[in-house]
C-alpha cells in the first residue's frame, strides 16, 4: 500500500505545482497594457475646444516660390483628386473648391461629410451677431475673434447670442446642415460640412463684407499661440487670400481645417477639412493639411 500512497501524493504535488505556475502566469507580474493617450483631453475649467500650446511648432512647412510664370498648371479633376488624397494619407479629408465667378464647384471631395467645426463656427457667430446687431463687423471682439481666433472673445459672443440657437438661426438663413454642439457649452463641437462653410463665405462676400478685414489681416500666430498659418497660407502663398482656421483635438481625434476666400476679386472659395486619429501629432498635422491644400492649386492657377 505504500508505493500507492507514494505515487498518490506525487500526482498531487504535481497538480499542485501546475495551478501555482498558472495562478502566477494569470497574476500581476505580467506587464500592464499602456492606454492610447487622448490628445489634448478637454477639462472642466475650460468650455473651449481649442488645443493651446506653449509654443508655436517651429518646423517650416513647404513654400512655393512664386514667379511671373507660375510653375503650376491647370490639371485634370482625377489628377488633382489623387494627389490630395495622396497627400491626406491616413487622415480623413473632405474639400471643395467654388468658383464665384462662374457660381460653379470646381471640385469636390466628399464635400457632405461633417467634421467637428474647431473655430469655424465664428463664422457663424459673427453673421449672426451682425443679424441681431449686437457688434459691428470692426468691433473688438468681432476683430479679435475672427483674426486672432481670440476664444474668449468667442465664447462671451456665444453666450449672449443664446448659444446653438446661433448654429440654428444660421444653418436656416443660410441652408446649412450644420448641427449645434454637444455639449452645449463647446461651441467648437457644432458639426459642419465643407458645403456649410462655401455657402457661409459666399453669404458674407454677398452680405457682410465688411467682415473680409480682420479675415484678409489674420497674423501668423493666433490668440493662443498657435501658428494659424497652415494650410492656405503657405500652400497658396504668392495669391491674395482671406482665412479662417480651426484646430481641436479630444475625443480621441485631432482636427485641422483651413479655409477662405481666394484670388483677385475674390473670385474662390477654397475649404480643406482633416481629422486625424488621436495622438497624432499637431507638426505633422499642419503640414499634411498644407499638402493637400498644395494638391488645389492647379485648379486657382489658370
Amino acid at each position: 500500500m505504500r508505493p500507492t500512497v507514494v505515487l498518490v501524493s506525487a500526482a498531487v504535488a504535481a497538480v499542485l505545482l501546475t495551478c501555482a505556475a498558472l495562478f502566477a502566469s494569470a497574476g500581476g507580474n505580467s506587464a500592464p497594457d499602456v492606454a492610447f493617450p487622448e490628445v489634448v483631453p478637454a477639462t472642466s475649467e475650460s468650455p473651449v475646444p481649442e488645443y493651446r500650446p506653449v509654443v508655436p511648432e517651429p518646423k517650416p512647412e513647404p513654400k512655393p516660390n512664386p514667379s511671373p510664370r507660375d510653375p503650376f498648371k491647370p490639371s485634370s479633376e482625377q489628377v488633382v483628386r489623387n494627389a490630395l488624397r495622396k497627400a491626406a494619407g491616413g487622415a480623413t479629408v473632405s474639400a471643395q473648391v467654388f468658383d464665384r465667378r462662374n457660381g460653379t464647384s470646381l471640385f469636390e471631395e466628399v464635400a457632405d461629410r461633417r467634421f467637428r467645426s474647431a473655430s469655424l463656427v465664428k463664422l457663424m457667430i459673427a453673421i449672426d451677431a451682425l443679424d441681431r446687431g449686437t457688434h459691428g463687423p470692426t468691433s473688438t471682439k468681432m476683430t479679435q475673434m475672427l483674426s486672432l481666433s481670440h476664444d474668449a472673445a468667442a465664447s462671451e459672443m456665444w453666450v449672449a447670442g443664446g448659444g446653438s440657437k446661433i448654429v440654428r438661426r444660421v444653418a436656416a438663413k443660410l441652408g446649412l446642415n450644420a448641427e449645434p454642439p454637444q455639449p452645449e457649452g463647446r461651441w467648437g463641437n457644432t458639426m459642419i460640412t465643407a458645403r456649410d462653410v462655401v455657402k457661409i463665405y459666399d453669404h458674407i462676400l454677398d452680405a457682410a463684407p465688411e467682415l473680409m478685414p480682420a479675415l484678409r489681416s489674420a497674423p501668423a500666430i493666433a490668440a493662443d499661440g498657435f501658428d494659424q498659418h497652415f494650410g492656405i497660407p503657405r500652400a497658396l502663398n504668392g495669391l491674395p487670400w482671406a482665412i479662417k482656421q480651426g484646430w481641436a483635438a479630444g475625443g480621441g481625434s485631432m482636427d485641422l481645417h483651413t479655409t477662405g476666400v481666394i484670388g483677385d476679386d475674390d473670385r474662390f472659395i477654397v475649404v480643406v477639412l482633416t481629422k486625424s486619429a488621436g495622438g497624432a501629432n499637431w507638426g505633422w498635422g499642419s503640414r499634411m493639411t498644407t499638402e493637400a491644400t498644395l494638391a488645389l492649386r492647379p485648379l486657382l492657377v489658370r
